[in-house]
């Protein structure tokens, strides 16, 4: 009965659905391929956000707004008083005020910042840190309270900042582990995506194709004389799965090496109307480096 009410509601209410999965922390898979999953059925996934978020996620229409218990490091008092105050005393109005108010200390509030739940303000990532170290300062603390003189402290005057897209697509990946913004095909070093992608794959069967795939998960198994073959889950650059297997030659010459980006070559084979690719090469593709890193 379970079973075929939560067949029910994934049909007919799937963005409902993966934001009830990412808030059970339930299923089989990382997070992202709930999101991802979510993307697919219509959703507009948001980062968390200081005015919008609660603790978890939550959905309005097709807005899905993560919740800050999928940041990595955030302290979990802080992440349940966020929303607490906030529906307590209204919107919060500046990274002074919400400072003040939530009494969050400096390496807490570089991690709201880094990951963009204080882009409510309008203000840029990097003139918001160089805002928060101007006031704190070295305290690593403010009592939070009454903001008496709030608006009292100068504001840096800054140079215009230059802003990066792969440099948000890291701290995804810092604070939550994968990027949501983006995916991690914008990563990629080389802008390759082979020659197929799993929507056509029924269409060539029998075919040796190449393909890019973000791994999902892996299989091991045995076979009868005792060797290891796998079997490998990914995404396509369209956020849609496809399977692979790895026979024990192939995958003695070309192992999967942990979850990234992936170059497949395989021949196209189709079981009981599922198409799968038989590799007989793979390999680990590169990604763009972190700018601030070099």
């Amino acid at each position: 009965m379970e079973s075929y009410q939560s067949l029910y509601l994934k049909t007919y209410y799937p963005k409902e659905f993966m934001v009830a999965v990412l808030n059970n922390y339930g299923g089989f898979y990382n997070r992202k391929v709930y999101v991802n999953e979510a993307r697919l059925a219509g959703a507009k996934v948001n980062l968390p956000c200081v005015n919008q978020s609660l603790f978890n996620a939550t959905i309005c229409g097709d807005d899905i707004f993560l919740g800050f218990d999928c940041l990595q490091n955030l302290e979990g008092t802080l992440a349940q008083l966020i929303p607490q105050e906030r529906h307590l005393n209204g919107d919060y109005t500046g990274l002074e005020n919400f400072a003040v108010r939530t009494g969050a200390s400096l390496e807490q509030l570089i991690i709201l910042i880094r990951i963009g739940a204080m882009r409510f303000t309008g203000t840029g990532k990097k003139e918001l840190l160089w805002e928060v170290h101007m006031l704190l300062g070295t305290d690593k603390k403010r009592k939070n309270g009454p903001a008496l003189f709030e608006g009292m402290s100068r504001k840096p005057v800054l140079p215009k900042l230059e802003s990066s897209v792969i440099e948000d697509l890291y701290d995804e990946m810092e604070f939550i582990g994968f990027p949501v913004s983006g995916n991690l095909f914008d990563l990629a070093r080389s802008g390759y995506r082979g020659d197929a992608l799993a929507a056509d794959l029924l269409s060539r069967e029998g075919q040796t194709v190449r393909m890019v795939g973000d791994l999902v998960t892996e299989k091991h198994v045995k076979t009868r004389r005792g060797e290891l073959m796998k079997f490998g889950t990914f995404l396509d650059e369209k956020g849609l799965f496809f399977d692979t297997v790895h026979f024990p030659p192939s995958l003695q010459k070309y192992p999967l090496q942990g979850n990234g980006l992936y170059l497949l070559e395989g021949r196209v084979v189709v079981d009981f109307g599922c198409p799968s690719l038989e590799i007989s090469k793979c390999g680990k593709m590169p990604l763009k480096p972190d700018p601030r890193s070099e």
